[in-house]
C-alpha cells in the first residue's frame, strides 16, 4: 500500500498538568489504496503509535480505532488518545512529552477491510504547536491550584529549575518561589515569597533536610532571621530580631576565637559568660585611702546598665583589711569605705553588675515557639 498523503492538525499537545489545556491532538489524512485510488466512503481501521527518538523506535504510546469514516474523496480524521488504548501503554494524558528531551514520532498502520489486518504506511515527526511549545518551555499549569510554573530540565531529563506559584499545606496562592535541584531532581534552593508576605531563602543539605534558612519571622514578618539547621533539619542557631525590635542570637554555645600568639596551628576559644539575665558588668582595680575609696562608672556602662538592678564585688589587697562596704551607690559610680572607722591605704579589686536596661524582663523558662522558619520548608511543586 503506497503511503497515506497526510495534514497534520494539532489541536493541542501538552503535559497533562496543563487543565485548562487541550489534552490532545487531531490526525487527519486521505486513504489510498495500492494503486493510488482513493478509499471513498467506507470504513477503515487504523492503529497509531507514538514511537520515542531511540535506536530500538520504541512505541511508548499505542491506540486503535476501528469503524473510521473515510468521505468521498477518502479523507478521514480522528483525535489522537481517544482511541482504544493497545497493551501496556499508560493513559494519554499521564505521557511524559519531556522524558530524556527526545523527539516524538507518530507511526500509522491502516486497514483498509476495517479489521486488524494492519499496514505500516507512515511515520512522521510530531512538530511542536502554541500549547506544546510551552509545554516544551516548562510552562504547566498546576491541575489543584491553577497556579502557573515553569520547569526547566537538564540533559538527563530531571528538573532543575522550577519557577512559579507556592501550593502549600495551607492552600495558600499567589506567592512566588523559584526551586533548584540537583542532577537527581531534589531540592537544594528554594528563594520566594512565605504565607507571611515576606521573602526567604532555603538551602539543604544531601540528605534533603533543610540545613539552612534566611527570611521574616512568622510573628513580625517584617524583621528579618537567619536559622542555621543539623542534618536532622532541626534549630539549633538563630540570629533573629523580636517583636521588640531586639536583636537575638540563640545557640547551645556562644565562643569568640582568636590566633594563638606563639602557636600558630593553634586558636584560643573563649566561650561567652552565661546567666539567667541580659546582664553587663564592669570591673577594676581601686586605691583605698585613709579608708574610703570612689569609683567611677565609664560611660558606656552608665548607658546600658540598670542602677537599680547595681551588685558590687570588693576583694582587698591587703590581709589588714578590717572589711570592705558600699556606703553609696548610683547609676555613675559608688563609694567604699573600710568597717570598724578603719583608715587603711591599699589597692582594692572590684566588680560591678547589672542588668540592661529595657531587658529586665527576660524570661528563663518559657515555652517552645513555633519555628518562625517552619513555613519555608517547602515541598516540591
Amino acid at each position: 500500500m503506497k503511503q497515506l498523503l497526510t495534514t497534520l492538525l494539532f489541536v493541542g499537545l501538552c503535559h497533562s498538568i496543563m487543565a485548562q489545556f487541550p489534552q490532545n491532538f487531531s490526525y487527519q489524512a486521505v486513504a489510498r489504496d495500492s494503486s493510488g485510488a482513493c478509499l471513498a466512503d467506507q470504513l477503515i481501521s487504523l492503529q497509531l503509535s507514538i514511537i520515542d527518538d531511540s535506536a530500538a523506535m520504541n512505541p511508548i504510546y499505542q491506540e486503535l480505532f476501528t469503524n473510521v469514516q473515510t468521505n468521498g474523496v477518502g479523507h478521514f480524521q480522528v483525535v489522537v488518545g481517544t482511541g482504544a488504548i493497545q497493551g501496556s501503554s499508560p493513559e494519554f494524558d499521564q505521557l511524559d512529552w519531556n522524558m530524556n528531551r527526545q523527539l516524538r514520532h507518530l507511526k500509522v498502520e491502516l486497514s483498509p477491510n476495517n479489521d486488524f489486518n494492519l499496514q505500516e504506511v507512515g511515520m512522521s515527526q510530531l512538530l511542536a504547536v502554541p500549547y506544546a511549545t510551552a509545554s516544551a518551555n516548562g510552562k504547566l499549569i498546576n491541575d489543584n491550584s491553577g497556579e502557573e510554573f515553569i520547569l526547566l530540565y537538564g540533559e538527563n531529563g530531571e528538573f532543575n529549575v522550577a519557577i512559579g506559584g507556592i501550593d502549600d499545606a495551607n492552600g495558600t496562592r499567589n506567592s512566588g518561589v523559584v526551586r533548584l535541584m540537583d542532577n537527581a531532581g531534589d531540592i537544594r534552593t528554594e528563594l520566594g515569597v512565605a504565607t507571611n508576605n515576606g521573602g526567604f531563602i532555603n538551602w539543604r543539605g544531601p540528605n534533603g533536610n533543610l540545613n539552612g534558612a534566611l527570611g521574616s519571622s512568622v510573628s513580625s514578618p517584617d524583621h528579618g532571621g537567619i536559622s542555621v539547621r543539623d542534618a536532622s533539619g532541626l534549630d539549633q542557631v538563630s540570629l533573629t530580631v523580636d517583636a521588640n525590635g531586639n536583636g537575638v542570637v540563640a545557640a547551645d554555645l556562644k565562643p569568640f576565637f582568636m590566633d594563638h600568639p606563639t602557636k600558630p596551628n593553634h586558636e584560643i576559644w573563649y566561650c561567652a559568660i552565661e546567666g539567667p539575665e541580659a546582664a553587663a558588668y564592669e570591673r577594676g582595680t581601686t586605691q583605698l585611702i585613709n579608708g574610703v575609696a570612689h569609683v567611677q562608672f565609664s560611660d558606656h556602662f552608665e548607658i546600658v546598665a540598670n542602677p537599680t538592678t547595681l551588685t558590687v564585688m570588693l576583694t582587698p589587697w591587703s590581709e589588714q583589711s578590717k572589711g570592705l562596704a558600699v556606703v553609696e551607690r548610683s547609676s555613675t559610680g559608688f563609694t567604699v569605705r573600710e568597717l570598724g572607722g578603719g583608715k587603711g591605704n591599699y589597692q582594692i579589686d572590684w566588680e560591678a553588675k547589672a542588668v540592661r536596661k529595657n531587658h529586665e524582663n527576660w524570661q528563663v523558662i518559657r515555652e517552645k515557639e513555633k519555628d518562625p522558619f517552619a513555613d519555608f520548608n517547602l515541598n516540591r511543586q
